[in-house]
């Protein structure tokens, strides 16, 4: 049997710096009709690591063995582990699922629409195609499926009873393009309505002091730890380099009374 590409879809991932996502997949949707048996024989879904490619049964002067005029692919887009934790999904957390459709036969990035059906727990997306001819294999078209990493501002919340003049701060000494973070001092007045994690570390530990460091800017989330992040209280260093906050110990911050609430993932240093 003969197979020609008919079309391939690539999901790259912020995350990954734009390269393959290990945590997706691109799963067949049940095809239903007349044409099921006929599809199961004659189209064939390779999976990738950057996704999958689709090919055709043809015949010996190459040529599709199967009506491909007016046919609709539809796929799942099914994540596992932390996925939930690093991708953002805000637009997909609405009553109406997230559909990626296409049907250029040139290819290029596919479009997020909003589809009338729920799709089931596990599917966190789905994609289809469709305007699909027996042309396609002569030059099959590259679809692109690019996510988008979810970004928030980091905090490190820093406990400590050292007797030391000054305030904690934090340099970033190896990027280009450096983070630089806000000290602020909190008391017992601190909210737990404004910084729930700040106010209940306050409330946990009186007596102590508890410093809260914030990057000025969000930073999207990235598989690859950022590097580089120095500690210092006072002139004192007391951390050459500060792992991430994890993407798990997500929070929400109001800096000022006037500002909207803030997401943050966080860390709590004690010294």
């Amino acid at each position: 049997m003969r197979y020609r590409r008919l079309l391939e879809i690539v999901v790259r991932h912020e995350f990954d710096d734009g390269g393959a996502c290990p945590d997706v997949a691109l799963v067949p949707r049940g095809w239903r009709g007349d044409a099921d048996r006929v599809m199961v024989r004659r189209l064939v879904v390779r999976s990738r690591d950057d996704g999958i490619e689709v090919l055709v049964q043809v015949d010996a002067e190459g040529r599709p063995m199967m009506p491909l005029d007016g046919l609709r692919l539809a796929f799942d887009l099914r994540a596992s582990g932390d996925f939930i934790h690093y991708t953002d999904v805000d637009g997909w957390l609405a009553a109406a699922p997230t559909i990626y459709r296409a049907s250029s036969p040139v290819g290029g990035p596919l479009a997020p629409s909003r589809g009338d059906q729920r799709l089931p727990p596990e599917v966190a997306a789905a994609v289809e195609i469709d305007g699909l001819t027996g042309a396609w294999i002569a030059a099959p078209p590259r679809y692109t499926l690019d996510l988008t990493a979810r970004s928030a501002r980091w905090v490190y919340y820093l406990l400590t009873t050292r007797a030391v003049a000054g305030s904690p701060k934090i340099e970033d000494r190896g990027s280009a393009a450096a983070l630089s973070f806000a000290v602020a001092e909190l008391s017992d007045e601190t909210s737990t309505l404004d910084d729930p994690t700040g106010g209940r570390l306050v409330a946990a530990r009186p007596g102590g002091r508890c410093f809260r460091l914030t990057s000025a800017s969000r930073v999207p989330s990235r598989r690859t730890p950022r590097r580089h992040l120095a500690l210092l209280l006072g002139e004192d260093l007391l951390i050459p380099e500060l792992a991430n906050p994890s993407i798990r110990s997500r929070s929400r911050l109001r800096a000022a009374a006037q500002d909207e609430p803030d997401s943050t993932l966080f860390r709590v240093l004690e010294f």
